[in-house]
């Protein structure tokens, strides 16, 4: 195959591999990294579980670089550009890093899928710079995760939850098993709170392989000033200070409790309850991700206890979640409040009259409308904000038309 010229080549590639196309196995990813034969990093932590995971593994990237340590950071999935999901700290990577990284893992490329191949370009790229520390993301489960087959020390479980059944399982006690299957002999295992079915899971699997779990309560992080907003980010930050406490151990780093506070107080992952000044193309906003009941309940306490009440709701979702329970959720929750439907551009996309239909709003709505049309009809001056909520591919249609929000810079 003809080598990457420009990321418009790398993108139409990964464009071809289908960015939802899953095939869970170990063996593809196994026989690349044999092949990319890569210097190891010195410590690398995965961040698995259902909610949370992208907010924790933010936390304890920002905690590694408060105390100056070279980190790289891969999340998923991203709202713009692919770029988001692999990050470098202090310094970002270039252009022309990409490029080349991602030739690299094409030499040895044999029917990777997207997410596969975006694993293998990030632990690419923080070879190159020569991380310290690399903190992955899970993008599905735990078993036959890509990010799995990576030789990872600390692993962080966030709280696990009902998501993905058609692939993990339609019960708890089958997701949490498929997640637990991740462990592995001489690992540091933490955990944030879980549903007793899933702890459960957790601490067997941990047990048989000889591994010391343990769990972290919200309280652990102290009175500190979290940079993601939400009472939920009490957990996700205490997990990722368990995390980085081990980290710090392992790689003979002494700890700083101002640069803790400078840490945790700086972290930043946009679409989390993120909040929004009305423009002139938007009324101003609360942004937020919530995909499924668990995360959609967390998000409307943290409103809860801000005391923040929105105006209305613009609510989108993908038809292949369990979009009838978020929508009673919602309307429990805002019985009065009225609700808008833009139309989603995603092949997965509920269809926003169906929505609309199950919904039964008693106010008049926007129902069909692009998001920026639906936002643009819905500016207005005040401090009221809209919840825009239900997927993190609606945030994306969001980010896609006004980049500057997303606030990760160039």
């Amino acid at each position: 195959m003809q080598p990457f010229q420009s990321f418009a080549d790398l993108w139409a590639f990964l464009e071809q591999r289908g960015l939802f196309h899953i095939d869970l196995a170990l063996t593809r990813m196994q026989r690349a990294l044999e092949r990319l034969d890569l210097a190891p990093i010195p410590l690398l932590v995965q961040v698995l579980g259902t909610n949370g995971k992208g907010s924790t593994a933010a936390f304890l990237s920002s905690l590694c670089h408060a105390h100056g340590l070279r980190v790289g950071l891969y999340t998923s999935p991203h709202f713009v550009s692919p770029r988001e999901r692999i990050r470098g700290f202090p310094h970002d990577f270039s252009e022309q890093d990409w490029l080349a990284c991602a030739n690299r893992v094409l030499g040895v490329d044999e029917g990777l899928t997207y997410f596969e191949f975006m694993t293998l370009l990030a632990l690419v790229l923080f070879e190159q710079s020569r991380m310290q520390v690399a903190v992955l993301e899970a993008g599905l489960g735990g078993a036959h995760d890509a990010t799995t087959a990576c030789q990872r020390r600390i692993l962080c479980y966030t709280p696990i939850a009902l998501d993905h059944r058609a692939v993990l399982g339609d019960s708890l006690a089958a997701i949490a098993s498929d997640k637990a299957e991740a462990m592995a002999a001489g690992q540091r295992v933490f955990s944030a709170v879980q549903y007793p079915e899933a702890r459960r899971i957790l601490a067997v699997n941990a047990k048989d392989k000889g591994l010391e779990l343990h769990f972290v309560e919200p309280g652990e992080c102290g009175q500190a000033r979290l940079g993601l907003m939400g009472f939920h980010q009490k957990q996700n930050a205490a997990l990722a200070l368990a995390g980085f406490h081990a980290l710090c151990a392992e790689l003979g780093i002494r700890e700083s409790q101002e640069k803790i506070r400078e840490g945790l107080a700086s972290a930043f992952l946009p679409g989390r309850l993120q909040r929004l000044a009305a423009s002139p193309h938007y009324p101003a906003l609360i942004l937020d991700g919530a995909h499924n009941p668990h995360g959609l309940q967390t998000m409307l306490q943290s409103l809860k206890q801000a005391g923040i009440r929105p105006r209305g709701l613009v609510f989108a979702c993908l038809g292949d979640k369990d979009w009838k329970s978020l929508v009673r959720i919602l309307k429990q929750h805002f019985p009065k409040l009225a609700v808008h439907f833009p139309r989603l551009h995603n092949t997965r996309a509920l269809d926003c009259e169906t929505l609309a239909d199950f919904w039964q709003a008693e106010n008049p709505s926007l129902i069909g409308f692009s998001l920026a049309s639906t936002l643009k009809q819905l500016a207005c001056e005040g401090d009221e904000p809209y919840l825009v909520t239900g997927s993190l591919y609606l945030l994306g249609e969001f980010f896609t038309a006004y980049p500057t929000t997303l606030g990760l810079g160039s």
